[in-house]
């Protein structure tokens, strides 16, 4: 049931949103990113969010030379990810133009396994470009595992966004699970963001914290036998980006391990720290990947 305060707030992202959208999609890619980053560089300084980030900072006891830049080059990434997102309907172009591709021989290998597997990404860089890329070269068709924002046009808008780089469009709820093992079984490979917090996951060290890691992808590739492919995408200095696939994880590697889920499971979240560090604000760090205790107000 709507609160008055969903009436009041969810025309307002709508507009927000539609507007964001249509200005940088008349805009070239560059210059968009550009704008973007500014904007991004204005909320770093006024948005309470930053407060988040800060507090994330402080918690895995990040180094930074310089805090308060580094908050801004956060909310600029956001900024600019937002941006990229206007221009989604040229991504298959992109992907030729714009991608710098590394580690390509163990998509490689993946394919050659014939089977659906799992695609594992972080919120890094900008990851809707690597699935463009991935959908335009796997073998299988690919389903794109997303969390719904609570505005329902949103998320209507946020499904016409993804739409370029999905075949199916599985949202997260108590019958994902469900829907993603009859996809696998129907060759429908998962392409899924492996690191936000779960309150019924594994608690395993995550930036020098114990942190909740989803085993979902864990899950899947151990008890049906299916291979899971990390990547990120990174972006660069000059407007391009970078995707690297590491090597594939084979769920028999694990068969004699006594907890193969949770040994894969921090395999995945060792990656995605590895990556972090890489592209430190690149991370959607506006995330409380923490126990929300943490960021109360002390």
């Amino acid at each position: 049931m709507k609160t008055w305060k969903s009436w009041i707030l969810f025309p307002i992202e709508i507009l927000g949103f539609l507007g964001m959208y249509v200005f940088f999609r008349v805009l070239p890619l560059r210059v968009s990113q550009q704008i973007a980053m500014r904007i991004g560089w204005l909320l770093s300084k006024i948005h309470p969010a930053s407060r988040i980030i800060e507090c994330n900072l402080h918690l895995t006891q990040f180094p930074t030379n310089n805090r308060a830049q580094f908050v801004s080059e956060v909310w600029g990434h956001c900024a600019a990810l937002l941006a990229e997102y206007a221009h989604t309907h040229s991504y298959s172009k992109l992907i030729h133009t714009h991608l710098h591709v590394k580690g390509h021989e163990h998509l490689e290998a993946f394919n050659n396994s014939l089977r659906a597997g799992i695609f594992a990404g972080a919120h890094i860089g900008n990851w809707g470009l690597a699935g463009a890329y991935i959908h335009a070269h796997a073998r299988t068709k690919v389903a794109m595992v997303h969390r719904p924002p609570n505005n329902w046009v949103l998320n209507t808008c946020v499904h016409y966004i993804q739409a370029p780089f999905a075949d199916v469009i599985v949202e997260k709820n108590i019958y994902a699970g469900q829907k993603l093992v009859r996809l696998l079984n129907d060759n429908v490979s998962i392409f899924m963001l492996i690191d936000q917090k779960n309150n019924a996951g594994i608690s395993l060290p995550f930036l020098k914290r114990e942190a909740k890691a989803t085993p979902g992808a864990a899950l899947l590739t151990y008890k049906h036998n299916r291979p899971i492919l990390p990547f990120m995408c990174q972006r660069n200095t000059d407007g391009t980006f970078t995707l690297t696939f590491s090597p594939v994880i084979w769920p028999h590697d694990f068969s004699n391990t006594p907890e193969p889920v949770r040994a894969i499971t921090q395999k995945l979240n060792n990656l995605c720290e590895q990556w972090i560090r890489q592209a430190p604000t690149q991370w959607l760090w506006l995330h409380k990947r923490f126990h929300r205790s943490l960021y109360r107000p002390k």
